[in-house]
Parts: C-alpha cells; structure tokens; sequence
C-alpha cells in the first residue's frame, strides 16, 4: 500500500471531531434561537392584534346601540322580564312602534363581553354573541348618576387582559345618545 492510500485511510482525528461538534453547537444554538424569537415575536404579535379586534368590535356594536337607545339606560341594573346586565339599553324593534319594546344587554363574563336582545313584552331572548374575548373590565358610566341614566353621554372603559408577555391594554368610548339632550 502507497504512503498516500494510508494517509486516506486514517480517518479523523480527536481534534477535527472537536471542532466539528462545538461549530455544530453554536449553529444549532443560533438556530433555536432565532426560532425563539421568532416564535414570541408571533405570540406578542397576535395578543395585540386579539386586543385591538376587541377594542374595534366593541366599538362598533356598542356605538350603534346607545345612539340608538332610547329612555333611561340601566348600569349594573335588571329589566323585570329580562334579567340583570352590566348595561341595558332599551329601543324599538320597529320604527312604527309607539314605544321601546327590545332591552339589548350587554355583560362581562368570564373575561368575554357578551350582547343579548330580548323581548321587553315577553321576555323572549337571542342568542347570546360574544362580541370580544379576553376582556378584564367593562366599566358603563352616564355623567354623574349611575342608574337609571338619562344623560345625552355615555362612557364606556375597557381593558383588554394582558397575555403572552403583553400588558393589558384600556381604552374608553364616548358616545353621544341620538335625540337626547339632558
């Protein structure tokens, strides 16, 4: 055998094999770092995203039912057909009618802001929809009275639970009720 076959032959030294496992641990090691990262930078990403699709859901249902809502609007109160609710507001389920006959509550439960209509006359209830998730307060106020409110203005707090690294988030709406002027 040739000097040159015996020096193919002679497979790798402890040193090479050194050198190959530690560039392989600090590549693997980059690697699962990025992907880390990666993959919190997704969840932060997502939780704020969850967070302002509840704010503008919210915001759209909520606005179009206290402008519309007419008569006094119930905070943390009952409607005797309908049962209690963090806010009620009462309108009508037809322009020609004489008088407000659908309550539409609105409640937090179990960290999700639920809207419900029922039937003033009959008691008669919708669906439940769950118009946001992962909400950790609703707090309705109407000027300076709390229950029955008549005023023009109602306010709305919210905060949006913190999750994934993410602080909760608040945020307020200021509606102005249609045809009140109190």
């Amino acid at each position: 055998m040739s000097a040159r076959a015996r020096g193919r032959d002679r497979g790798t030294t402890l040193v090479e094999l050194i050198i190959a496992v530690t560039l392989l641990g600090i590549v693997s090691g980059a690697i699962a770092g990025a992907l880390y990262f990666g993959i919190q930078t997704t969840n932060k990403s997502g939780t704020r995203l969850d967070q302002s699709m509840s704010e503008m859901a919210v915001t759209r249902y909520l606005t179009g039912d206290i402008m519309s809502a007419e008569g006094p609007l119930r905070i943390n109160g009952a409607d005797s057909r309908c049962g209690a609710a963090t806010l009620i507001l009462y309108s009508r389920s037809d322009a020609v009618l004489a008088a407000p006959d659908t309550a539409v509550m609105w409640t937090l439960s179990g960290g999700e802001i639920l809207r419900q209509t029922c039937t003033t006359a009959t008691g008669a209830k919708s669906t439940v929809r769950t118009v946001a998730r992962e909400i950790s307060a609703f707090d309705p106020t109407c000027g300076t009275a709390t229950s029955p409110c008549t005023a023009a203005s109602v306010s709305v707090g919210f905060t949006a639970a913190a999750a994934n690294g993410v602080p909760s988030e608040s945020w307020s709406l200021t509606v102005t009720r249609r045809g009140v002027t109190s």
